[in-house]
């Protein structure tokens, strides 16, 4: 199997970790935020026969995203086949479920290319929705997908902030075997400064044009949500770098840990 990317991952932790992900950001952000409606619409585009609310489903950002997802189920699929040890395949396990969960999340299992192929319109009322479950509407009347992005936090604090300062001093090789390197704190750190920007942007009305708000009006987070996948990306492409070399944690070369 391919080790192509975790090498130059591991090899290249400042491009993979910042330069790589910043760019890519500014430029998306920059397209959608030009005052180009070409350019704008590369990013969310208008397209006729769709509804509105899946109209940015054909967009370059959410075509990345799901194109992310899939090389994550895939490094994953290739973790869980290299390893020796059950608790290692057992987490891959849990890690490509909840990947291919949020894949067909992503494609709102499919409903936007059958509104696109068949014309065969979506409820437009979110109350109505039935395309996924975290656009549903809960009895308190919070959106499930806010409790997803709230789990997403938390293991971003814990997994990727905090574990990766503390993984010297955890005993257990395996679980430092799951702890990613500290260059991917500044991936998130970096990914939450372009976040506010967007929103800052959006905010500011940079991204109406001729009067009318650009596809990914409220939906700004499509971009941090980019990020996000990419940092899983970097987290298990890393994974499968070590497992593959059968690398003991704390051997890991100085290059990445930084």
């Amino acid at each position: 199997m391919d080790s192509s990317f975790p090498k130059w991952v591991a090899t290249n932790p400042f491009t993979s970790h910042v330069l790589v992900p910043v760019l890519i950001s500014l430029l998306l952000i920059g397209l959608y935020f030009s005052r180009i409606s070409f350019l704008q619409h590369i990013i969310a585009p208008s397209i006729e026969g769709v509804e509105p609310f899946s109209q940015r489903e054909f967009g370059a950002v959410e075509l990345l995203q799901n194109l992310v997802l899939l090389w994550i189920f895939y490094y994953t699929v290739r973790c869980f086949l290299a390893a020796k040890d059950w608790p290692i395949r057992l987490f891959c396990i849990l890690v490509a479920g909840a990947v291919l969960f949020q894949f067909l999340e992503e494609i709102d299992y499919g409903a936007p290319f059958l509104n696109l192929l068949t014309d065969q319109k979506q409820a437009v009322l979110p109350v109505d929705w039935g395309r996924n479950l975290h656009n549903k509407i809960l009895d308190d009347g919070e959106q499930f997908g806010g409790y997803l992005k709230l789990t997403a936090r938390i293991i971003i604090v814990l997994g990727f902030l905090l574990a990766p300062l503390l993984k010297n001093r955890i005993p257990w090789p395996k679980v430092r075997l799951l702890i990613p390197s500290r260059w991917v704190i500044a991936t998130v750190m970096s990914s939450y400064v372009l976040s506010r920007l967007a929103h800052w942007l959006d905010d500011t009305g940079v991204g109406i044009i001729d009067g009318v708000q650009g596809n990914l009006y409220l939906n700004i987070s499509e971009f941090s949500e980019l990020g996000l996948y990419y940092l899983f990306l970097l987290y298990i492409t890393t994974l499968s770098g070590r497992i593959d070399s059968s690398q003991d944690p704390d051997q890991e070369k100085q290059h990445s840990e930084g």
